[in-house]
């Protein structure tokens, strides 16, 4: 059975279900005395949004933040929404958890939802041959940009690098 809740904030205006429905007690014209669903849209991103009003002002919320904010339980304040099978419109509570934003970005990744993190220079990615090509690439009049994009490297990274100060990562 689908369970309701005040929304935090908008007690006795806004109710949000744990299957992501949002009803309102504000009275309408067409409605004066009776509750009433309300439509969620997409925005840019795909994510489900409806637009709540108190005191004079709208402020859009994100359906899967209200559902989560009010059913599923959190420790940390700074944590983030995942949808569990990655579909971003199915809000309802057992399909939301709270993870680390790193821990949000690599399960998008991993069910291919977004790209692949850019290659990094971490320690150890610059060998002696790879810093010699840069360097002879840059001798021939290569610009810092267009080596960058040759081997996957940031432009700082390879600038740095033929200043000769990543001595220590090759």
């Amino acid at each position: 059975m689908e369970e309701w809740r005040w929304i935090e904030g908008y007690e006795g205006l806004y109710q949000i279900s744990d299957q992501g429905r949002l009803r309102s007690y504000k009275p309408s014209r067409k409605r004066p005395h009776t509750p009433h669903f309300l439509q969620s849209r997409p925005d840019h991103k795909g994510y489900l949004i409806a637009f709540l009003y108190k005191d004079g002002k709208f402020r859009s919320r994100k359906i899967h933040r209200l559902v989560a904010e009010t059913f599923v339980p959190r420790t940390d304040l700074t944590l983030h929404v995942n949808h569990i099978d990655g579909v971003k419109t199915n809000n309802g509570s057992a399909n939301l958890e709270w993870v680390t934003q790193a821990e949000n970005s690599k399960l998008a990744w991993e069910m291919g939802l977004i790209k692949p993190p850019p290659r990094r220079s971490g320690k150890g990615a610059l060998t002696p041959e790879l810093l010699s090509a840069m360097r002879g690439l840059f001798a021939r009049g290569a610009t810092r940009k267009d080596i960058a994009l040759a081997y996957g490297f940031s432009i700082r990274t390879v600038q740095d690098a033929l200043k000769g100060e990543l001595a220590e990562m090759v």
